[in-house]
C-alpha cells in the first residue's frame, strides 16, 4: 500500500509542477468598475460568515 501512496503522491507533484510553470491568465480588476463585485479583504476578515475560527488557523 505504501508504494501506491507514493505513486499517487508522485502524480500530484507532477501536476503541481505543471501548474507552477504554466500559470493561468487572470484578468486585471478595474477598481472603478461598478458592475464588478470586488471587495477589499484584510488578514482579519473571515472567509465566510459561518466561520467561527480565527483567520489563518487551519484545523
Amino acid at each position: 500500500m505504501d508504494t501506491e501512496y507514493r505513486r499517487q503522491g508522485d502524480v500530484i507533484e507532477f501536476w503541481r509542477a505543471v501548474e507552477l510553470f504554466s500559470p493561468q491568465q487572470v484578468p486585471k480588476v478595474d477598481k472603478f468598475d461598478t458592475l464588478s463585485r470586488v471587495e477589499k479583504a484584510t488578514l482579519h476578515d473571515r472567509a465566510c460568515p459561518e466561520s467561527n475560527r480565527p483567520a489563518g488557523i487551519l484545523r
